[in-house]
């Protein structure tokens, strides 16, 4: 499988296509304009900060995943085939009334006193995650803003921090002492 590292990746028009299973490393930003495709087939996208879709993206089975500290903004609406993240304490934001929708596999896990923030770009604005055919594994989040589409999304060991809607707490995250 072939690996490819970007700073940054720019899709101002056309169509990117890539091969089978190769990996796209970006430390920063990746950007599908309002002209250009991004056709993953069955690629692994790595992405450092921020997510700007406001073109094409063709998720085939793909897997994209959320990896450095630094906050993500996910810009736009978009769909996912598996959506991940398991960096502690890292922090996604979603645009205000966008909705990110995932139709396989959707997992966030952060850690104890190290919770994976998720976040609405303007506080107080919801923003909308469905998983129409998807299975979930969310555990050690703290959300805000947030409404859940089509499923409910259960959050293990995670903090309620309000106004979200058909997310479940069943339990708070262990206390460290």
């Amino acid at each position: 499988p072939l690996t490819f590292l970007y700073a940054s990746f720019t899709i101002t028009a056309g169509t990117v296509t890539l091969s089978n299973f190769c990996t796209v490393d970006v430390s920063s930003d990746i950007v599908i304009e309002a002209n250009g495709t991004f056709d993953v087939g069955n690629s692994y996208i790595n992405v450092g900060r921020s997510w700007n879709n406001s073109g094409s993206f063709i998720y085939g089975t793909s897997t994209v995943t959320f990896y450095t500290t630094y906050i993500s903004t996910l810009t736009g609406s978009t769909t996912f085939y598996c959506l991940k993240c398991e960096t502690s304490a890292k922090e996604l934001q979603f645009t205000e009334k966008s909705t990110q929708t995932v139709t396989s596999i959707f997992t966030l896990t952060g850690t104890s006193g190290n919770l994976i923030k998720l976040r609405s770009t303007v506080s107080s604005s919801l923003w909308y995650v469905q998983f129409p055919n998807s299975s979930q594994s969310v555990n050690y989040v703290d959300v805000k803003d947030s409404s859940a589409c089509i499923k409910t999304v259960t959050a293990n060991y995670s903090t309620d921090s309000g106004n979200n809607f058909n997310w479940i707490f069943p339990n708070n995250p262990p206390t460290i002492s």
